[in-house]
């Protein structure tokens, strides 16, 4: 009785499969659909905000914080490009740069790339150990195949950067 049933299975089976055809003409394309939303090429953002109160101090009297993202891979530190911005004064700045904070000393920002993190170095003009406190960064982290499709941005704009890339804040 199973090898009866077993039989009539494959039987029934096969002639599903065989008597499988196409019928008839494939109808009429379809109306094409809109465009999706701009993508960023893995272009990647990282907003944070960085206390330097527990950063380490440099012989030179400087702050340093080291920041920490997987997505510096060795090849983008090699091929890509690394953007960090400072926000101040209700805009992000790209560093190094530095903010005039009396008429006689001024912040000086800057950061070293390295693969897998970024370090933030903040300094005082006047040679005073910098405050402690939090301070707002974004670190932008461009593959190369996304650097060299948009050759013409201004890196050191970040609304260019934003636009170019769809990134979202």
């Amino acid at each position: 009785m199973k090898n009866l049933r077993s039989i009539l299975a494959i039987c029934t089976l096969s002639i599903l499969i065989i008597s499988c055809a196409k019928d008839g003409e494939t109808g009429p394309q379809g109306v094409q659909g809109p465009a999706g939303p701009q993508g960023n090429a893995n272009v990647k953002a990282y907003e944070l905000n960085v206390d330097f109160s527990s950063s380490a101090l440099s012989s030179y009297y400087e702050r340093y914080k080291d920041v920490y993202w997987s997505e510096i891979t060795s090849n983008v530190y090699n091929y890509g490009l690394v953007m960090v911005y400072s926000y101040y004064s209700n805009s992000w700045r790209a560093l190094p740069c530095e903010y005039s904070i009396s008429s006689s000393n001024s912040w000086m920002l800057r950061y070293d790339v390295h693969v897998g993190y970024v370090r933030l170095w903040r300094q005082y003009s006047n040679g005073a150990i910098p405050a402690s406190g939090l301070y707002g960064y974004k670190i932008v982290c461009i593959p190369a195949a996304s650097r060299s499709a948009h050759p013409d941005i201004d890196y050191n704009n970040y609304k260019e950067v934003k636009e170019a890339f769809n990134l979202q804040d």
